[in-house]
């Protein structure tokens, strides 16, 4: 009889708890599909009815068993029942425990889409800036056709003036952060004010992991080139004045 009660306890301890947890709007009857929140709360509202259902059949049954003596003909038909009720009402209370998990995780799962997220607009990060060059952040990335892994991002120019001859190069890692070697891509040009955006094939299936190496352009550094050690310029003589 104390498993009987622990069921029948498990039971309206649940519907308590969905009368507390009940989603807003279940009183009528609501239009257009159902949210996955209404479907899981509708789900266990039913199991814990047929829970409490089989549970006061099952003890109607015992009861009805224990009255009478052992030898007579109803008892054999009563056992049955008896049998079946309490395996149905042992399989309720897991079914009802699950349904209970379900329901919190699409009420989580509701609240959490509801929940304002951080700007999709956000820049990116900036790895680095050389002269009029950008670097933002890069991934390796898989292309679904043809299975092929890249180091892929974008490297933009703002300067006023277009740059040529552009290589990017990268380092790769495995999962051990040990170096399996290095890819890199290149471009012909990029225009002032436009962006590259750079593919750089990856060959090593070990490689887990991109770091930035090298950027270079043609006429880099030039500009500032040092001077050459021992070197001095030669004084300008002033031209001889002519006479009048």
């Amino acid at each position: 009889m104390s498993r009987i009660c622990v069921v029948l306890c498990f039971g309206l301890a649940f519907i308590g708890w969905i009368a507390c947890k009940s989603p807003s709007g279940e009183k009528g009857q609501s239009s257009g599909p159902k949210s996955e929140v209404e479907k899981a709360y509708r789900k266990l509202q039913d199991l814990n009815a047929t829970q409490i259902e089989v549970t006061y059949k099952l003890i109607g049954v015992r009861n009805q068993l224990l009255s009478m003596p052992k030898d007579s003909p109803p008892t054999r038909d009563l056992t049955r029942q008896l049998a079946i009720l309490n395996k149905r009402a042992t399989e309720l209370v897991s079914e009802v425990f699950r349904a209970g998990l379900e329901y919190q995780a699409a009420v989580q799962s509701e609240q959490s889409t509801k929940e304002p997220q951080g700007s999709t607009n956000s820049p990116p990060s900036l790895i680095i800036e050389e002269g009029g060059l950008k670097l933002y952040a890069f991934s390796i990335q898989t292309d679904e056709d043809s299975g092929t892994r890249s180091v892929v991002g974008e490297l933009v120019n703002e300067g006023t003036n277009m740059v040529v001859d552009v290589t990017l190069v990268f380092d790769l890692y495995d999962a051990k952060n040990q170096a399996v070697g290095a890819v890199s891509d290149f471009t012909a040009n990029i225009q002032a004010g436009s962006r590259w955006s750079f593919k750089a094939l990856i060959l090593d299936e070990a490689a887990v992991h991109p770091e930035f190496k090298s950027l270079d352009y043609e006429g880099k550094g030039q500009a500032k080139l040092p001077q050459l050690p021992g070197t001095k310029p030669k004084p300008v003589s002033p031209e001889p004045a002519i006479p009048e």
